[in-house]
């Protein structure tokens, strides 16, 4: 069975994010909502994932995310994060 993530930010700007069997897709789409972020997120990326963090930042945050599915990402221009699956980054070619 698989739960919505849900992602809360504290007073100090922290956040909780909870997951279970859920498209990274949708983790990592509510949290940059939650946290008016920008990311693109590569059609390839489809793993589900069970995550739960308690008072991390938003670096911590989709860092272990990317960890957790073996995705990797890149900032462009400061502001947006593309996000792939770094698998399929080695099978081009």
């Amino acid at each position: 069975m698989s739960f919505a993530p849900c992602v809360e930010i504290d007073s100090a700007g922290l956040l909780t994010l909870s997951a279970e069997d859920v498209c990274v897709r949708r983790v990592l789409s509510e949290l940059a909502i939650k946290c008016n972020r920008n990311l693109i997120i590569s059609s390839d990326v489809q793993e589900k994932v069970g995550i739960v963090l308690n008072g991390v930042t938003w670096d911590a945050a989709l860092e272990n995310v990317l960890s957790l599915a073996d995705l990797d990402a890149i900032e462009i221009e400061g502001q947006v994060r593309e996000l792939y699956d770094m698998s399929m980054m080695h099978t081009v070619g």
